[in-house]
């Protein structure tokens, strides 16, 4: 690894100029993805936002706000921001991985990786979250995250912005969630994995899957199937058969579309309970 310039700026506006200065330069948070990419050669100027004042959670009228900067190791289940949708961000905050990995990863890194099978990611899109980013000049903007992934892998919407925070929107705080998975070992990153969301008054069901296909599946209005959640799997194989499946060594096209279908029935079971 060779850094030309290091920087570790203290307020968002040195960031702002150093993006001017250079679209691509690297934005450093927890380094969980970042630091390997670097050792790699990937990028000569880091900007080290370590300083900034972006790890909070705080809930406010128009919804939940969580800085780019916060730990996933923060979203403990005694947390306010944590029992937000009824517990699912302390859920999938413990499934991304052991602690000495939680202490480091931050929202912010998270969104910017985008990995379709991270849970905390699925639970995000499902929460219908938005990104609160700010570029060179210009006021700060909203993109919804779900915008984020339907792009091609690779491809970020994110490039050359900072990233400030996260926010849940006020109207999902009481959701019901369900979540399935199924990977190598129970602490294994999963294979393929389903979210479910589902308000009190069942005007909204969504469920996102994760790992079937090469971004994720945000599979909302699903109102029809919570009678009998059953159905699903029939329905999601019709989707699933025009799309282009993942098949790697953890497990093939067809075991992902079985597994897609199962796992999206008992998501969405868990969330009407």
């Amino acid at each position: 690894m060779h850094l030309a310039e290091y920087h570790r700026p203290v307020d968002v506006m040195t960031v702002r100029r150093l993006l001017a200065r250079t679209p691509a330069v690297a934005l450093l948070a927890g380094g969980t993805t970042l630091v390997p990419e670097l050792m790699a050669g990937a990028a000569d100027t880091v900007v080290d936002l370590c300083d900034l004042p972006l790890a909070f959670a705080d809930i406010h009228p128009d919804g939940l706000h969580l800085g780019a900067l916060l730990t996933l190791a923060s979203l403990t289940p005694a947390s306010a921001a944590a029992s937000w949708a009824n517990g699912l961000l302390a859920r999938a905050a413990q499934a991304a991985g052991p602690i000495n990995r939680r202490n480091v990863a931050t929202v912010g890194g998270l969104v910017a990786r985008a990995d379709s099978t991270s849970i905390f990611w699925l639970a995000l899109l499902a929460l219908e979250a938005q990104a609160i980013v700010v570029a060179a000049d210009g006021p700060p903007r909203q993109v919804a995250l779900r915008t984020l992934a339907d792009m091609p892998a690779g491809a970020s919407a994110l490039q050359g912005h900072l990233l400030l925070e996260v926010l849940l929107p006020q109207r999902l705080a009481q959701a019901r969630y369900g979540l399935a998975t199924v990977a190598r070992t129970p602490r294994d990153e999963a294979i393929v994995a389903a979210v479910a969301v589902v308000t009190p008054t069942r005007t909204t069901v969504t469920v996102v899957l994760g790992g079937a296909t090469g971004q994720p599946l945000v599979l909302s209005g699903l109102q029809e199937f919570t009678p009998d959640p059953a159905r699903l799997p029939e329905a999601l194989a019709d989707l699933l058969a025009r799309q282009e499946l993942v098949s790697d060594f953890r497990g093939s096209a067809d075991y992902r579309r079985q597994m897609a279908g199962i796992l999206a029935r008992r998501a969405l079971s868990q969330a009407l309970v």
